[in-house]
């Protein structure tokens, strides 16, 4: 089983990106590494969980740590769960 982290977060970030950094959320999805609509079903809530793999490749690509985007106690416990849709090749290219 894949450990995942809420998505929320994440779409927080996204959402003060394109609200204060003058990006749209198509450049900002090819600046990370996603396709568009991924990054859209994140911020609507539609994802709702990310593999760890997907946070780690996203803080890459921003230059963080995790622990930026999700607080330190909630990246340490992230838990393991049957599915994501994250996980179902939509996330980072």
């Amino acid at each position: 089983m894949d450990k995942h982290l809420p998505a929320d977060r994440f779409a927080q970030e996204v959402r003060a990106l394109i609200a204060h950094g003058g990006l749209t959320l198509d450049a900002l999805a090819d600046s990370i590494g996603v396709h568009p609509s991924w990054l859209r079903k994140v911020v609507t809530g539609e994802i709702t969980e990310l593999t760890l793999l997907t946070v780690v490749g996203i803080c890459r690509r921003l230059q963080v740590m995790p622990e930026d985007i999700w607080d330190a106690g909630r990246h340490r416990q992230a838990q393991p769960t049957r599915h994501s849709m994250a996980s179902a090749g939509q996330g980072p290219r």
